[in-house]
């Protein structure tokens, strides 16, 4: 009677190993090894990161724009509003999927993120991972970002510079 020592995952990122009996093939319990250096941490970059670090960059474009005077404080202060009051809604309708109970359709956590709740949304995606692995309601969140992103740049002076420059 000898055992055998069989890979046992197809995840790139791990391999799993299982001392397996010859004679009944039954398998003990598998140890996950991480293929990556045991010193350092192995990070996957997924879109949440990604919509927080577009979301600083986000912000910091804001306060430059407004610090150039190319934005009104008025756009910071919309901002900052509707994006906490959006991590509420979502906070909201998390605990409300948790509760089974009556849900916010889709199309209003939509509008709200093309009106400058985005950063809030992204947010409350990141850390209460809400709406998160969706990938419908992903799609159509981040085209009412660039939506949200063209439209402030419609309204900054730069912006109506350009298009009036189009225009006559």
């Amino acid at each position: 009677m000898g055992c055998r020592i069989s890979k046992t995952n197809s995840n790139p990122n791990y391999s799993s190993y299982a001392m397996r009996d010859k004679s009944t093939q039954s398998s003990s319990a598998a140890s996950t090894v991480p293929q990556h250096h045991k010193n350092k941490p192995y990070k996957r970059f997924t879109m949440r990161s990604f919509g927080l670090y577009v979301t600083l960059l986000f912000c910091l474009v804001l306060f430059v724009g407004f610090l150039m005077e190319q934005l009104s404080l008025l756009v910071l202060f919309a901002y900052s509003i509707i994006s906490i009051l959006t991590f509420l809604v979502y906070a909201w309708d998390k605990a409300a999927a948790k509760r089974n109970s009556r849900r916010i359709p889709e199309k209003y956590l939509h509008i709200l993120a093309l009106a400058c709740g985005w950063p809030g949304a992204v947010v409350a995606q990141r850390f209460i991972r809400h709406k998160s692995s969706k990938r419908r309601f992903q799609i159509m969140f981040w085209l009412t970002v660039v939506g949200n992103c063209l439209l402030i740049w419609g309204i900054s002076r730069s912006g109506q510079r350009l298009l009036a420059s189009l225009v006559g």
